[in-house]
């Protein structure tokens, strides 16, 4: 391990406490503990005879019957982070990222509408209607918080249903590295933060506007879809806006907060050509700008930023981007050797002269090069971190390699520090 590496960052997605958020529920009286039931024979899966019609139940199964909390409260006791449900099928749960099935009978189309509808407003009812998806938050008393997807699937109704921490994690919890927490201190500039689905994105952002909030005096603007962490307000006054509640979407909102004296702007995602353009021109008007992708690499953060607009709009966009640009932070969570939680390896850019005529002129493959040149200031690529955290024993070879962006440079690493040892 480096001399100045952090500690490394675990995940394990036990829920703490917050003030209740709105549509908040009472918690069930009592722990609800996984049925114990002696399971029935395997049985064969019957597809419905057409779209959107009840999945027939095997025979001698008996449907779940209980209700949504029953299960959401499972998920949390036992540091779950992602509850899947569709008509018809047993739940799931993800835990230390495996999906495994719970111990539960089949749910039955019509309950889970009941159970689904419930949790929905008026205009979350009327989305979903109107588009067959709807996003929104869950609040379960004071000590669970839920980000929910409802959507069909094969015309039946489904969801998925993603542990919040119901408190932010600081930087100095997470251990993140004194680079990234360097980014959160910038008076002006662009800083993407990177990852697929479930790799602690909201996290890492929320421990860096949590840092900005406690040391700077400044107005902190969100837009998020929904809004994950509640942020009160401490050194600096933060306004967090819901993308359908309070605004229309993440360019509409993106587009006014411009207009509300902001110093720190943090934009859930950067889904289209619009609001990755007004992100740019609020980095380049005195703003610092946070923002999300769903990338594995620096390189192709870069690349996919540009790509989002026309072929005759690339080398400018590149340009722009080339001077506002201060970091990207692509990071992945792992298994620990234990089984018990993930850790979170990164790749970290942080711009510089050479980054920045690398991109103005295109020459992005030469990236890699600078992060492994950069480690005297905090850079590090995928599979460097990768390698640090097998060496310091957090992660397996076999877990590092499944997530390494070139495991023939992984392994390359990992002998060498063998040999060293």
């Amino acid at each position: 391990m480096h001399p100045t590496s952090p500690m490394p960052q675990l995940f394990t997605g036990a829920p703490r406490p917050v003030p209740p958020a709105p549509r908040a529920v009472p918690a069930p009286a009592a722990p609800v503990a996984l049925p114990t039931a002696t399971p029935t024979a395997p049985t064969e899966h019957v597809e419905p005879t057409s779209p959107g019609a009840p999945m027939p139940m095997p025979t001698g199964v008996q449907p779940f019957n209980g209700t949504l909390d029953t299960m959401l409260v499972w998920l949390a006791e036992n540091n779950g982070s992602d509850l899947h449900l569709a008509g018809g099928e047993v739940p799931r749960a993800r835990i230390n990222g495996d999906l495994i099935p719970m111990d539960y009978g089949p749910i039955l189309t019509e309950h889970l509408e009941t159970m689904l509808g419930a949790i929905m407003s008026a205009r979350h009812a009327a989305q979903f209607k109107a588009t067959n998806d709807v996003d929104l938050a869950y609040q379960l008393g004071e000590k669970l918080r839920f980000r929910v997807n409802v959507m069909r699937e094969r015309g039946r109704i489904a969801a998925v249903m993603r542990t919040i921490p119901t408190a932010v994690k600081t930087v100095e919890e997470l251990g993140l590295p004194t680079a990234l927490c360097n980014l959160a201190t910038l008076k002006r500039g662009l800083v993407l933060v990177c990852g697929p689905t479930g790799s602690g994105k909201s996290t890492t952002l929320a421990a860096m506007i949590n840092l900005a909030n406690r040391t700077r005096r400044g107005h902190i603007i969100t837009i998020e879809d929904p809004v994950e962490f509640p942020h009160a307000s401490l050194q600096s006054k933060v306004t967090q806006r819901e993308v359908g509640a309070d605004t229309e979407s993440f360019a509409s909102g993106l587009r006014a907060a411009m207009r509300q004296d902001p110093d720190i702007i943090l934009v859930g995602e950067l889904r289209d050509q619009e609001t990755t353009r007004i992100a740019l021109e609020a980095a380049e008007t005195g703003h610092l700008v946070f923002a999300t992708m769903h990338t594995k690499s620096a390189l192709e953060t870069v690349d996919r930023f540009a790509g989002q607009f026309p072929d005759a709009l690339q080398n400018q966009v590149r340009m722009q981007l080339a001077q506002i640009l201060e970091g990207v932070i692509v990071q992945q969570l792992v298994k620990t050797v234990d089984g018990n939680g993930r850790a979170a390896a990164r790749e970290i850019l942080l711009l510089d002269t050479a980054s920045r005529a690398l991109i103005r002129s295109d020459k992005l493959a030469q990236i890699t090069s600078v992060l492994q040149g950069g480690v005297s200031r905090g850079m590090t690529t995928m599979d460097m971190d990768l390698a640090r955290l097998v060496n310091a024993g957090v992660i397996t070879r076999e877990a590092a390699a499944e997530a390494a962006l070139f495991p023939d440079e992984l392994a390359t690493r990992l002998s060498a520090a063998a040999r060293r040892s």
